[in-house]
């Protein structure tokens, strides 16, 4: 690493800070872009995007789980035009954006942090001497192995990979006969937390942590455990024991920097531990704590890594939600949905039916149908909103 750093040189324009991106969507590419700052996007043929092509500094394309051609890559480019800082968004973007960090010794994603987040074992592990640490784990190499766990620990228990996303392969046992042979080192199984799901949205500052928002989680799907819905409003639990709780889960997974997503059960005074991960919550939560709190966490963590003031503004105390729809299986005939002319409090919109298409069932995040985000002043309005768009939206 000594050796890169001696024959760095630096670019004439060093007025602009220079970012490396990775995996980016068109949506966090957009806000970087108006934060002033030259960017280069590393990230995956099957990623990479028309506008990120167009408007970037330079599209570098590798295959984000081979690290040597990653290391190559960046470092390389360094050497012709040195990056200040490196960062990601996205779920497999941050393991590989810790490394470069780690590697070019510049700004980014903290390494053990990264590392712990990125796999759901190592979470557990690393919060094994905490009070987060309320929910039963083990590895799930075999079904032999889950059915020792159900013996000692009772159904139901939660089977889910150690490193997918999205709530993929995750089921909820009720029985020990709905085991799958293909189990191996890349499973784990824990015990079933009851409870209200929420997320706890973060930003932490040299290890300053900062409860931001509160996000209420709606479930469905076929497994049950598939994210519906998300919602933001100032009824949200937000108590000192609750930020407390969350906080020594940031001290002990080493996060230093940036946002973070907790993902946490409550039943009664009792919190349990979902998940928990150095990046924003998915499903656009990010826009809903900026129309809720009026706090661009997306723009924040970027001027943090570019050693720029960050401020925190006055909670707005508005309300946004985002919701999926969930449509039966089968083919599509016919339908109608509001977007070619929404509502202005209609903030983002996807839809991807269409006539003759067939509707696959809804078995992890991969596999909604679309949805859209409100915002409101007070959760009846907010509510409301929601229940007008369901209602003007058909599929037959």
């Amino acid at each position: 690493m000594k050796l890169l750093n001696t024959f760095v040189k630096r670019h004439p324009m060093l007025d602009k800070k220079h970012m490396l991106l990775l995996g980016p969507t068109d949506d966090y590419f957009r806000k970087a872009l108006d934060c002033n700052i030259e960017i280069t996007i590393l990230t995956e043929v099957s990623r990479v995007t028309v506008f990120q092509y167009e408007h970037a500094r330079k599209v570098l394309l590798i295959r984000f789980d081979d690290f040597p051609a990653l290391l190559l890559a960046a470092g390389d480019e360094h050497i012709l035009r040195a990056f200040d800082f490196v960062i990601s968004f996205t779920e497999y973007g941050m393991e590989p954006a810790a490394v470069i960090a780690a590697t070019l010794q510049i700004p980014g994603p903290p390494l053990r942090c990264s590392l712990i987040c990125r796999d759901k074992l190592r979470t557990r592990q690393a919060l094994a001497s905490t009070p987060a640490n309320n929910v039963l784990f083990s590895k799930a190499e075999s079904p032999a192995k889950v059915e020792a766990f159900i013996l000692e620990h009772q159904l139901p228990v939660v089977l889910k990979p150690r490193f997918a996303t999205g709530s993929q392969q995750v089921s909820i046992l009720s029985h020990s006969d709905e085991l799958s042979p293909e189990l191996g080192e890349e499973w784990m199984v824990e015990s079933f937390a009851p409870g209200q799901e929420y997320s706890c949205e973060t930003f932490t500052v040299n290890g300053q942590h900062h409860l931001v928002a509160v996000t209420e989680k709606k479930l469905g799907g076929t497994s049950g455990v598939v994210e519906i819905g998300h919602c933001i409003h100032a009824n949200m639990p937000n108590d000192p024991e609750l930020r407390d709780w969350v906080f020594t889960v940031l001290d002990h997974i080493g996060m230093t920097d940036g946002v973070g997503h907790i993902e946490v059960k409550m039943d009664g005074n009792i919190l349990y531990l979902i998940e928990c991960h150095n990046r924003p919550g998915g499903d656009r939560i990010w826009q809903l704590v900026e129309l809720a709190t009026g706090f661009d966490m997306i723009k924040a963590c970027i001027k943090l890594f570019a050693n720029q003031a960050v401020s925190f503004l006055a909670d707005y105390g508005r309300c946004a939600a985002i919701t999926y729809f969930q449509f039966p299986a089968g083919d599509v005939e016919s339908y109608q949905h509001p977007f070619d002319s929404p509502p202005e409090w209609v903030r983002w919109h996807e839809w991807i039916l269409h006539k003759g298409m067939q509707i696959p069932q809804l078995t992890d995040s991969f596999h909604r149908h679309g949805g859209f985000i409100v915002d409101a002043d007070t959760p009846q309005e907010l509510e409301w909103r929601i229940l007008q768009i369901l209602s003007l939206t058909k599929v037959l």
